[in-house]
């Protein structure tokens, strides 16, 4: 080690600290050029009106047995279901703004610009209200499609019991039971009208005797065609369960699903300058050591050849 003078030691340091420097150098470089970024939460709730509407609907569903009887929060259970999707399906959107993620009670997105964020946070909850207001109605539209089939079905069903009745007509014109009267036919219309709008499951052979039997109806066959009649004239449109639901959908479609409510914290990604200064100082410093060691290591090889050789030589 006797050759490692003070020269070459001092030589060394300087090279030392020329490496921590140019480190220190690239690490400022760098970080000045990385973008400021910014991570922002926002407090949302979902509003009243919205959650008014979606009870209606749920207890409007469960009445045309569409959904179960202990599903009341089918709808908004629904909603809550699909924010996080209505996140990603925003295009509507400055470019500074990137992922967006959407939940029951926040709105958090990450942006490269923090100078107009009321208005940013106004466009994101206005395009995931459209979002959401997509979803409500798609579903929706699919349960009225399915309503109007049942519906249709039942009809169909209580006018096949209908003809089957019909078959009795020569048995009870034989026995000359005369016509029907006015309050029979008034009778007759109104229990009609309001097994209809209460959606019942279509009236068997057995439960249409019974209506006729209760009115004394058997008497009377046209009774029999006018009731026939009154279900082939029966329309989907005439129910009044569908024509709320079809109702309160299109009323839905101007219904904003969740509000803003106030910011709860704006966070800057971007490491501060001298978090990265101090970190390529380190680096520096463990690279400058390791030079130093590698030299120290390469310059003692000469020393232990000698030594090798005069000890070969005795």
């Amino acid at each position: 080690m006797k050759n490692i003078s003070l020269n070459k030691i001092l030589i060394l340091t300087i090279q030392s600290l020329v490496i921590i420097f140019i480190i220190l150098g690239l690490g400022y470089n760098y970080n000045k050029k990385i973008p400021q970024k910014y991570f922002i939460t926002y407090e949302t709730e979902i509003t009243g009106k919205t959650k008014i509407y979606l009870g209606t609907i749920d207890r409007l569903l469960i009445k045309l047995d569409l959904i179960g009887k202990g599903s009341i929060s089918h709808t908004l259970s629904f909603i809550t279901d699909r924010m996080e999707k209505s996140g990603y399906s925003i295009k509507t959107k400055p470019e500074y703004i990137g992922n967006i993620i959407v939940s029951e009670s926040k709105v958090r997105f990450d942006a490269t610009n923090k100078d107009n964020l009321n208005k940013d946070v106004e466009t994101i909850i206005t395009e995931i209200n459209k979002a959401l207001r997509l979803e409500i109605k798609d579903m929706l539209d699919l349960y009225y499609l399915y309503a109007t089939e049942f519906l249709n079905e039942e009809i169909q069903y209580t006018l096949s019991q209908l003809d089957k009745l019909s078959t009795f007509s020569r048995d009870i014109e034989e026995q000359g039971l005369g016509n029907s009267t006015v309050q029979e036919r008034y009778f007759l219309s109104e229990f009609v009208n309001k097994v209809f709008s209460s959606n019942s499951q279509g009236l068997s052979a057995n439960e249409l005797l019974d209506v006729f039997n209760t009115f004394n109806i058997t008497k009377n066959l046209e009774n029999i065609s006018y009731l026939r009649e009154i279900y082939l004239n029966a329309d989907t449109e005439d129910n009044i369960d569908l024509r709320r639901m079809k109702r309160l959908t299109n009323e839905l479609e101007s219904v904003d699903i969740i509000s803003g409510k106030y910011f709860v914290d704006v966070v800057n990604q971007k490491p501060p300058m001298k978090h990265t200064l101090l970190a390529c100082l380190i680096l520096g410093i463990f690279i400058s050591l390791t030079y130093i060691y590698l030299y120290l290591l390469n310059a003692k090889k000469p020393i232990l050849k000698r030594i090798k050789a005069l000890r070969n030589l005795g």
